[in-house]
């Protein structure tokens, strides 16, 4: 059994390669590094997942991979595959 040291910043748990790419996060949104993240269909920008959603982002796709204050349309790294 591997054993670490706890991060309660850290998000990611595993040895498994980090994909991640770069994508338009909405406008109106300050989100912090975690958040769970799906896309709005229309438009194709993330926003914060939610299950009452029914623009598409109620699908979790992503977890942001920095704090985001979005006052405009912002890019920033989505991590779309790893373990957290």
């Amino acid at each position: 059994m591997a054993t670490g040291t706890y991060d309660p910043n850290g998000i990611v748990a595993g040895d498994k390669p980090l994909i991640h790419e770069s994508k338009t996060i909405l406008s109106g949104q300050n989100l912090v590094r975690g958040a769970v993240l799906g896309m709005v269909t229309a438009s194709k920008k993330y926003v914060l997942s939610l299950t009452a959603a029914v623009d598409g982002s109620q699908t979790p796709v992503g977890v942001l991979a920095v704090d985001v204050n979005a006052v405009a349309d912002t890019v920033a790294p989505i991590y779309f595959e790893g373990e957290f």
